[in-house]
This record gives structure tokens, C-alpha cells and sequence, in this order.
């Protein structure tokens, strides 16, 4: 996973609302807080309302999204069709492509689909030892040579070269591809 991340305290929204009463843009307000402006752009986009941004009701707001739990767990229906098909074997990515080719009403992203199956629900149903495993990745450095070595075209016999359709040209060494049975050599 990527960096770790603190939430906004309700410090530091109080301090957001008098910079933006001061006029102050986004970025500016990010760098006297020592925020990413995204962060800055996303707490105004989920925590205004019609009145403004108010932070005593923007920490409010913030802790109801954490307590409410994720999309797949308040969906009776969402839970079981995600479950069904990481029993079946299924990827998350598989499963959230199927989900946008079948155009439902409930949609969720692979990784949404990742963290359901590691949080404490989806462990208790057991859907970690469910997901599909990764292919192994290739060996790195020191792993075992593979069985059957490439090899270079001047390394081959000449047997072996017209069998793959190569043909050895005359007093060169080297080997030039045959196009439909004929054979060249560089002059």
C-alpha cells in the first residue's frame, strides 16, 4: 500500500476556515498546513454544505463516513454478489469489470473489493483464503536456470537451423530466414 495518511484534525478545520475567510486559495492554504491541496480540495467538496464549510460539522460529518463502513457491508445485495463471486474464484478486478459490463445499480472498484475481503467481516467470512492468488512473479537474480536455455542463431547446428526454417548462407556463418522455402545468401 501507499503512504500512511493522519485524518484533519478539528484543529487544523478550524484553521482551514479562517484562511478561507481570509481569501486564501486551495494550494495556499495546503502549504501553510503542510497538506497535499487535494486533501484541502476534498475536505471543501465532502464537508460544505449550504450554509458553508463549517469544521465542528465537518468532523461530524467525517466520523459518520468512518462509522458507516463500506458500500459492499451496508448492501445486503452488494455483499453476497461480491462474495459469491470471489467464492467462485473470481478476481476483484474481474468481479468490478463484470459489475460495470452488467451496468448494476451498485458498483464498486477493485480495491474496495480488496479491503472488504481483509476487513474483519470479510475475514470472519473466510474471503482472503478465497481470492485468487497472483501467478508467481519471474525469479530473480541466483533462482535456478530455466530447462531449456535460448540459445544464438550461430550457436545452432545446421540441422537445427533448417528445421526452424533457417538455412546457413555460404561462407558468412551467419543464418538468414528462409520466405517460403527458398533460401538466400549475402553475396
Amino acid at each position: 500500500m501507499g503512504q500512511g495518511y493522519s485524518h484533519l484534525t478539528l484543529e487544523e478545520r478550524c484553521r482551514l476556515r479562517c484562511m478561507m475567510e481570509q481569501g486564501l486559495s486551495k494550494t495556499e492554504m495546503a502549504r501553510r498546513l503542510g497538506r497535499h491541496r487535494a486533501t484541502i480540495h476534498r475536505e471543501f467538496e465532502r464537508n460544505s454544505n449550504v450554509s458553508g464549510y463549517r469544521p465542528d460539522g465537518a468532523a461530524r460529518l467525517a466520523r459518520a463516513r468512518k462509522l458507516r463502513g463500506s458500500r459492499i457491508e451496508r448492501s445486503a445485495r452488494l455483499g453476497l454478489y461480491v462474495e459469491d463471486r470471489i467464492a467462485m474464484g473470481w478476481s476483484p478486478e474481474q468481479i468490478a469489470g463484470r459489475m460495470e459490463l452488467e451496468e448494476l445499480e451498485h458498483r464498486v472498484s477493485a480495491g474496495s473489493i480488496c479491503r472488504h475481503a481483509c476487513s474483519p467481516a470479510g475475514r470472519r467470512a473466510g474471503l482472503p483464503r478465497q481470492l485468487a492468488q497472483r501467478k508467481a512473479k519471474r525469479a530473480g537474480e541466483g533462482a535456478p536456470a530455466p530447462a531449456h536455455p535460448r540459445s544464438r542463431t550461430a550457436s545452432r547446428s545446421a540441422k537445427g537451423l533448417k528445421r526452424q526454417g533457417f538455412a546457413p548462407s555460404s561462407g558468412t556463418g551467419k543464418a538468414i530466414r528462409c520466405i517460403s522455402g527458398a533460401s538466400a545468401t549475402f553475396s
